[in-house]
């Protein structure tokens, strides 16, 4: 890999790290909306679009494990589908890092994340229990990739 190359990597894994701080920030504070009852969580996922909250929700943390899960294949080199179907898949990305990386990841958790473009427009409504179960589900996948996507040597990925 050109030093042009590395260094261009290594700031698109410093911007997802600080992507994922931020967003792991915002949930932990629609967590305690939750605790507080289920309309402020509404309230407060309503996008700068107008979408509704849950919907909004659901496909952004559909998209948080999609942009990880692309992540960790693209670091180590391993080519990927991009667009179709399965370049969206939770599920067959899942199925793929398991593989790829060798670790185990319960087959409940991608299907709980998976969600259809409609959510993501806006076009289908999610409840609070859906949105609740993928973000959950995306806790327990970051969990158990969080060995393969930190260093072992704990250097953080900035350049």
């Amino acid at each position: 890999m050109s030093a042009d190359r590395s260094a261009g990597f290594r700031a698109s894994c410093t911007s997802m790290a600080e992507a994922m701080r931020r967003w792991r920030l915002r949930m932990n504070s629609r967590a305690r909306s939750v605790q507080a009852g289920p309309g402020r969580l509404h309230a407060q996922c309503r996008g700068a679009d107008g979408r509704p909250g849950l919907s909004k929700a659901r496909s952004d943390t559909a998209q948080c494990a999609e942009k990880v899960f692309k992540g960790l294949l693209g670091r180590a080199g391993q080519p990927f589908l991009t667009t179709a179907g399965q370049g969206h898949d939770i599920v067959h990305l899942g199925r793929f890092v398991a593989i790829h990386f060798g670790i185990a990841l319960s087959a409940s958790a991608p299907r709980a994340i998976n969600c259809q473009a409609k959510v993501r427009y806006g076009e289908m409504s999610v409840d609070l229990n859906e949105a609740w179960t993928s973000h959950d589900a995306l806790m327990e996948i970051l969990t158990r990739l969080r060995p393969i996507a930190v260093p072992l040597n704990g250097k953080k990925l900035r350049g």
